[in-house]
């Protein structure tokens, strides 16, 4: 028979009744609770194909997108330790948790099993890496000159390419008509409108807004699953636009934020500026560690917000405007078809 094992500070207990089997210096049981950490020099996992049935690849649907690691302090080790929240993994990998949230035992993580998801993207990274490649090696062959927006420079192969162009993403920004926040509105409406709730850093954002509310005053909406033009409306009333803290750069929904007068909140990441964006970017890049602080400013500052929210509109007109880049990019095709 088998029983369960429990490892207490160098003693052991069986649970049920009768004896762990202990010959040949193996121990057979079911599970093994352990209070503090185990030792192995080396752990293997039953992975015999002949236990396995309904056995298919892994599809699109398992990616890294939804892992949301964390530092933690462990209150029954007292100790700083990194990994995932239990709950908020079995949101997408039920497989991999046991237990439910509040439950009458704490949750359990299956971080080996996230293994083969590692893998697969891994995979498909390469893939992707290896068709780039191929694509711009292609127009390398036709003497084709690169012309991108800075993030997207940082991806182009220096050695295929002597040189690029750099051209910020437009916008027409007559669509939109500027709104400014007040400068007398004491409780401002924040928003936060994710396509992707962990890859924009909402697990950090949601928490500190949290937080945040039983400090200070204001309004907060969580925009997801909404359409587009339903986002756009809500956000022309808005005060504060908080977008992605995590990827680096900015795009379509903190041009139209700023297009319409508003202060943005985003992370940049340095290599950005280096490969062209203007250092007089209005938005206040932030990230999970300088979030709460940067917020904390412009909930308590409206004329803070106000004159940001003029500057954002003043940097989209010079430089994401589509008429005036689209009469720079006529300008450049006009120089390399002669040239």
């Amino acid at each position: 028979n088998a029983y369960n094992l429990y490892l207490t500070g160098g003693t052991f207990a069986t649970g049920g009744t009768g004896n762990i089997n202990k010959t040949n210096n193996n121990i057979y049981c079911n599970n093994v609770y352990a209070q503090s950490a185990v030792y192995a020099n080396n752990v293997a996992l039953t992975s015999d194909y002949r236990i396995k049935e309904n056995i298919r690849d892994l599809d699109n649907h398992f990616k890294v997108d939804y892992l949301n690691p964390v530092t933690y302090t462990n209150k029954l080790t007292n100790k700083q330790d990194i990994g995932l929240i239990a709950h908020e993994l079995q949101e997408y990998y039920p497989e991999l948790v046991s237990g439910i949230k509040d439950g009458p035992e704490t949750q359990r993580v299956n971080y080996i099993g996230l293994i083969p998801v590692l893998i697969h993207e891994i995979k498909n990274l390469k893939l992707k890496n290896n068709e780039l490649e191929k694509v711009q090696k292609i127009y390398s062959q036709f003497n084709a000159t690169p012309t991108v927006c800075p993030e997207i420079s940082l991806f182009i192969n220096k050695n295929l390419f002597s040189k690029s162009y750099s051209y910020m993403q437009r916008i027409n920004s007559g669509d939109f008509l500027p709104n400014y926040p007040s400068k007398n509105k004491t409780k401002p409406l924040i928003i936060h409108s994710p396509s992707a709730k962990i890859a924009k850093g909402s697990n950090y954002i949601i928490p500190i807004i949290e937080e945040l509310k039983s400090e200070y005053d204001f309004d907060f909406k969580l925009l997801h699953n909404i359409s587009r033009m339903e986002v756009l409306e809500i956000m022309k009333d808005a005060d504060i636009f908080l977008d992605q803290i995590i990827l680096g750069s900015y795009g379509l929904a903190s041009c139209e934020a700023m297009a319409f007068g508003k202060p943005v909140m985003c992370y940049i990441m340095p290599e950005v500026f280096e490969a062209g964006l203007s250092i007089n970017c209005p938005i206040i890049n932030s990230n999970p560690d300088n979030l709460k602080e940067n917020l904390i400013k412009l909930i308590t500052n409206p004329q803070l917000r106000h004159q940001i929210g003029i500057e954002s509109r003043k940097f989209i007109e010079k430089y994401h405007n589509a008429d005036t880049i689209a009469k720079e990019l006529v300008e450049l095709y006009k120089k390399e078809l002669t040239s």
